[in-house]
């Protein structure tokens, strides 16, 4: 058994990530505590907080972006994530069974920026990158997302959909760069 962890013990290093740590959202209602980090490598790293005097171990690898994770943000059942891709990740936990220890998740879906067309100059969606999530939780889940144009972008569940798709209800730009 590991020793309890005192005010002098030496300082830990968490080193799955092979890139820098860009974001982290921690969620305590899942297992007794879990921590999401989003790095440059890639990929989201899920760890168990349950002990964390005796030990931090990544208890799951999410992958499913192309560039460097920007933000998280968890909330109604669901992981979200952001990267230097220019894509939202929505997660959701796909287990067959509620019974595993801890949930394994999976894209649900991808959105991207919705850019503006016909301008000359317009940026490829992967040029727009969404920076800031945010989750008002309800019967009926919104997702907020801003992105680096300076846009508000705000989705909702798509009632015509099959399954939990969202689609975009709102854009609007707040500041002008």
């Amino acid at each position: 058994a590991t020793p309890p962890r005192t005010k002098d013990s030496p300082t830990r290093v968490l080193t799955d990530h092979k890139g820098g740590i860009r974001s982290l959202v921690f969620v305590e209602d899942l297992w007794q505590g879990v921590l999401f980090s989003g790095s440059a490598d890639r990929s989201i790293k899920m760890w168990d907080l349950s002990e964390p005097h005796l030990s931090i171990t990544c208890v799951h690898s999410l992958y499913g972006h192309g560039g460097t994770i920007l933000a998280l943000e968890y909330g109604s059942h669901m992981l979200l994530s952001s990267s230097s891709d220019g894509t939202l990740c929505i997660w959701k936990d796909q287990s067959p069974t509620k019974l595993l220890r801890f949930p394994v998740y999976s894209v649900r879906q991808k959105i991207v920026p919705e850019v503006k067309t016909g301008l000359q100059n317009a940026r490829q969606p992967k040029d727009t990158w969404f920076l800031s999530l945010a989750i008002r939780e309800g019967e009926v889940p919104s997702i907020f997302a801003g992105d680096s144009e300076g846009y508000i972008h705000i989705y909702k569940p798509d009632s015509l959909a099959e399954g939990d798709l969202y689609m975009l209800v709102w854009k609007r730009q707040i500041h002008s760069l």
